[in-house]
C-alpha cells in the first residue's frame, strides 16, 4: 500500500515453479527482481535442466538451456494485434506454471484473506499435497524417517514353486524414537514454525532496497567505516551516493552504472569470506564479460573490500591470468565502476 494508506502488505505474490511431470515449488516473494528470484532457481534446480519462462527472466542466462516465450508479441498482420503463438511458440511455453494459478486462486478463495506472514505455510501445505502425487509419500517423508530412527527391515519370500526367489516382498518396520522430547508450554508450535514465517517488507525497505545508495551499508558498518584503512572505501561511498542523488546525472551514465552493478553483484554472490574463490568459474559460468570482471576486481581491491592473489595454474577459459577472490565484508557496498565514476570523482575533490 502507498503511505497515505499505511505503507503495509496487504496481499501476497508468489512464485510458481512447476514441472511437467506435476511437481510444484511456490515461494512467497517481495518483489520480481533478479536477486530475489534467482537463489530460488539455484536451490531447486539443476543447471541442466530445461527451464521455460516468460520474457520476464532475461538475468536467466546462466541455465544453458533456459527458452522464453514473449507474451506481448504483436502480429505482422495488420489485421490482428497479437500474434497467435504468444502463448506457445516452438513447444515453449509456461502453461504448466498457468495452470496451477488457477488451481491455487480456487483453492486459496476458500480461507478469504489470510495474512502476508503466514502466506508461505499454506503455499507449503498446498505443495505437499500436490507433490504427494507426483513421489508419493515414502519419497517425501525419507529424510524424516531417518531423522527420526525409523529402520527397515526387508524380508523377501519365495514362491512356491521355487523359480523365483523374489516373488513378493514384506517390509518389516521397526520404529525407534531418538532424543524425542517436546518442549512444555504452548510455545512449541510457534518456535517450530518461526523459520517457515514469511517478513513481508516495510515500504521504506523496499525504497532501500531499489535504491543503489549505502544509507543501510552505513548503519550496519559504522564501526568498520569508521577504522582508517576504509578511508578510501568511505570517500567512494560517498562519491556513489552524490552520483545517484544527483538528477542531472544522464540516462546512459546510470544505466552504465546499473550493468556494472548487476556484474559486481554477481561475483560477489559467488565468493566467500571464508576460503579464496577462482574469478574464472564466475566468469564462465555467468558469461560475464573479462574486462568488466578485471575493472569490479581492482576497484573492491582499492577500496579494501576483497583480498586476492594471482593463481599459479592457467584457467580453462582464454583468460591471462586467473585471481582468487575473498571477501572481507558479508554486504557488498554500491559503488562506481564505470569510467563515468572519475569523473564523479574529481568533482567530488574539487567540492
Amino acid at each position: 500500500m502507498s503511505d497515505k494508506l499505511g505503507g503495509k502488505q496487504i496481499g501476497t505474490m508468489v512464485h510458481t515453479i512447476a514441472a511437467s511431470n506435476g511437481a510444484l515449488i511456490l515461494d512467497s516473494v517481495p518483489n520480481q527482481k533478479m536477486n530475489t528470484l534467482g537463489p530460488l532457481f539455484k536451490k531447486s534446480i539443476p543447471d541442466n535442466t530445461a527451464i521455460f519462462t516468460d520474457s520476464g527472466y532475461p538475468w536467466l542466462s546462466v541455465y544453458r538451456n533456459h527458452r522464453m516465450v514473449n507474451h506481448t508479441a504483436h502480429s505482422k498482420d495488420k489485421r490482428h494485434r497479437w500474434a497467435r503463438n504468444r502463448w506457445s511458440k516452438d513447444g515453449v511455453h509456461v502453461q504448466y506454471a498457468e495452470g496451477n494459478h488457477r488451481v491455487i486462486k480456487q483453492a486459496f478463495s476458500s480461507y478469504g484473506y489470510i495474512r502476508p506472514e503466514y502466506s508461505q505455510l499454506y503455499l507449503n501445505e498446498f505443495c505437499f499435497y500436490k507433490n504427494l502425487k507426483v513421489f508419493g509419500l515414502d519419497a517425501l517423508v525419507a529424510k524424516w524417517r531417518e531423522k527420526i530412527g525409523v529402520v527397515e527391515k526387508r524380508e523377501e519370500e519365495e514362491r512356491p514353486d521355487g523359480l523365483n526367489s523374489r516373488y513378493s516382498s514384506r517390509i518389516q518396520t521397526d520404529v525407534r524414537i531418538v532424543k524425542k522430547k517436546y518442549e512444555q508450554g504452548g510455545s512449541f508450535i510457534p518456535n517450530k514454525l518461526e523459520k517457515w514465517l514469511y517478513a513481508p517488507l516495510s515500504l521504506s525497505d523496499r525504497k532501500l532496497q531499489l535504491s543503489y545508495t549505502n544509507e543501510s551499508f552505513i548503519k550496519r558498518n559504522k564501526n568498520l567505516l569508521s577504522k582508517s584503512k576504509f578511508k578510501a572505501l568511505k570517500i567512494a561511498i560517498t562519491n556513489n551516493d552524490e552520483f545517484w542523488n544527483d538528477p542531472e546525472i544522464k540516462y546512459y551514465k546510470r544505466y552504465s552504472e546499473k550493468k556494472y552493478s548487476h556484474f559486481a553483484k554477481l561475483i560477489w554472490a559467488n565468493i566467500s569470506d571464508s576460503s579464496f574463490n577462482p574469478i574464472s568459474h564466475i566468469i564462465n559460468r555467468y558469461r560475464i564479460p573479462h574486462s568488466s570482471a578485471y575493472r569490479i576486481m581492482r576497484i573492491w581491491k582499492r577500496n579494501a573490500i576483497i583480498e586476492y592473489y594471482e593463481g599459479k595454474y592457467r584457467p580453462y577459459i582464454e583468460l591471462s591470468k586467473n585471481y582468487m577472490l575473498k571477501r572481507k565484508f558479508t554486504e557488498l557496498p554500491n559503488l562506481l565502476y564505470s569510467s563515468h565514476s572519475e569523473q564523479v570523482r574529481s568533482v567530488c575533490n574539487d567540492r
